[in-house]
């Protein structure tokens, strides 16, 4: 709370007029979230600029916000997964959000103003999306293409949220899933594809598609190398966008990829009532770790920022692989008596 501006709180915050009416507002939905690179994040900029209107570049109360919005998370990761189709119990499900909540990754968020609100705000939002889609009814399902909406307006990795949805589909988690019906299929994401066309169209005459000049090839190995050597095995140190030669450790990556491995096995290792869930949560936790196609061509991308809140799959993972290893031991061998 007592940190002041930083990073790129100067160009997102103190360099810019607060908006004073509701044309300066709709002027923000037109406009480049910075000046000099792709990203188009209307509504994460609009929280930011309007909470400038109401008290000024007080600093404290920005973070206050911030704070906020990591709490928020954490809990709706909570309620995400003690949904009945995750089975994950209550204990371990608090473990995983506590974890999450003062993890680095997701505390460090708080200390930028901007760089942490366009973490957590997207990342609240894809919670909510991916809870609703994951419950039975209409106004659920129009809670999850709102939420989707409203996420990938925040932060263009949101764009991933489009995947969970499908993948809650292939793997039947969801609670009407399309099956092999194809019309069933377009029927369920003709809400969500004018969405994304609108969303792409804006950033085209925005960007003019130079977002997606050809960059390292490399980029993607380097987001998902980042990803899973963080989160098991974070540094002390605070650096922002930490170049290769900083965050690349040999150890920590053998150690990540140990346990990244050992959460597949763990996933595979389940029973049929709860393997459709895990293989879903960690193919989405893959697709998260990926940069967007609207980065990741362009320069290699130490991490996709949508990854972070997927740390809560590790504990609910290994919380089903054991409560169904040690129901397998309790349950005696009819062929032995």
């Amino acid at each position: 709370m007592a940190n002041d501006f930083i990073y790129d709180d100067n160009e997102v915050i103190l360099n810019q007029e607060a908006p004073r009416s509701l044309s300066d507002v709709a002027r923000i939905f037109a406009e480049r979230h910075f000046p000099n690179l792709p990203c188009y994040r209307p509504i994460t900029r609009s929280t930011l600029l309007l909470k400038k209107t109401l008290h000024g570049d007080n600093a404290a109360l920005f973070h206050l916000l911030n704070v906020l919005f990591m709490a928020l998370t954490s809990v709706r990761a909570y309620a995400l997964m003690r949904l009945p189709v995750l089975g994950v119990r209550e204990i371990p499900a608090a473990l995983a959000a506590g974890l999450f909540a003062v993890h680095p990754i997701a505390s460090s968020c708080v200390y930028p103003i901007a760089s942490g609100r366009e973490t957590f705000l997207p990342s609240l939002l894809t919670l909510i999306a991916v809870y609703a889609f994951l419950r039975r009814g209409t106004v659920w399902y129009a809670l999850a293409i709102a939420a989707f909406s409203t996420s990938l307006f925040s932060k263009e990795h949101a764009v991933v949220v489009s995947v969970l949805f499908v993948l809650a589909d292939f793997f039947r988690i969801s609670p009407n899933p399309s099956g092999w019906d194809l019309r069933r299929w377009l029927l369920r994401y003709s809400f969500l594809l004018p969405i994304l066309c609108l969303y792409f169209t804006i950033r085209h005459f925005l960007f003019a598609r130079t977002d997606y000049a050809l960059g390292d090839w490399t980029g993607p190995f380097h987001s998902l190398s980042y990803a899973f050597q963080t989160m098991v095995l974070p540094f002390l140190e605070l650096v922002y966008k930490p170049t290769l030669a900083i965050w690349l450790s040999p150890p920590r990556q053998i150690v990540g990829g140990l346990v990244i491995v050992l959460l597949a096995v763990a996933a595979f290792r389940l029973g049929p009532d709860h393997r459709p869930s895990s293989c879903s949560g960690q193919a989405g936790f893959w697709s998260a770790c990926c940069p967007p196609p609207t980065c990741c061509t362009r320069k290699p991308s130490t991490m996709s920022a949508t990854c972070s809140w997927h740390l809560w799959e590790c504990l609910p993972s290994w919380d089903r692989w054991l409560r169904s290893t040690g129901s397998s031991l309790r349950r005696p061998d009819c062929g032995q008596l």
